[in-house]
């Protein structure tokens, strides 16, 4: 049986622009030497694409306008505050609802509230801001049905309770507790931080 070459063109190498009759194994490779592929690395890692460049890094943050040193392209603020302060879309676009934060949200609709979805802010902001009696109210919807529901409020949603000087923020769980606030049984719902006797103007 006569063995038949296979034939693979020609080969070049991606720094000296040498050519090689090519082979299988031949295609594989991008340098025809060591030395070109030294030379192909100190092109690669010239300047700030350099890890070890003098200011590799140096970026300006976002907010603040100050630097701050990242190796991370996608980084755009020097520090959580500064994330914070823009509200950061980036990670709230996504956020997950509760199951039953539209049910609720229609409940007090139906009920003819003024409903505003405040749920991808952040820094512990609850999930609604809604017109009813004469007032705005702050609502923070959880689900009793998950383990996170039931733990109650994450530090960052109880740190705004706390520091909150409006009113109260309304713990809402089920369909009877929207309910109960449409027809202004206020004490009968959870409620957590603010003036219990004030109200946002």
């Amino acid at each position: 049986m006569t063995y038949v070459a296979q034939e693979f063109g020609i080969w070049t190498c991606a720094v000296c622009k040498v050519e090689k009759r090519a082979t299988v194994h031949q295609k594989r490779k991008k340098y025809c030497s060591n030395a070109c592929v030294s030379i192909a690395y100190k092109v690669a890692l010239l300047g700030k694409q350099n890890p070890n460049f003098r200011n590799a890094g140096i970026k300006i943050c976002k907010v603040c306008k100050k630097q701050y040193k990242s190796y991370d392209k996608r980084r755009k603020y020097c520090s959580m505050v500064c994330r914070d302060v823009e509200g950061n879309e980036a990670l709230r676009h996504n956020a997950r609802k509760d199951a039953n934060h539209n049910e609720i949200v229609e409940i007090l609709e139906k009920g003819g509230i003024i409903v505003k979805d405040t749920s991808k802010l952040m820094q512990g902001f609850p999930d609604l801001l809604v017109w009813h009696m004469d007032a705005w109210h702050l609502v923070e919807i959880k689900n009793p049905n998950t383990a996170y529901g039931k733990k109650g409020l994450s530090k960052s949603q109880q740190k705004f309770a706390d520091d909150w000087r409006g009113g109260p923020v309304f713990i809402m769980r089920t369909k009877e507790d929207a309910e109960k606030f449409i027809i202004g049984e206020f004490a009968e719902i959870d409620q957590v931080g603010g003036d219990k006797s004030s109200k946002i103007a």
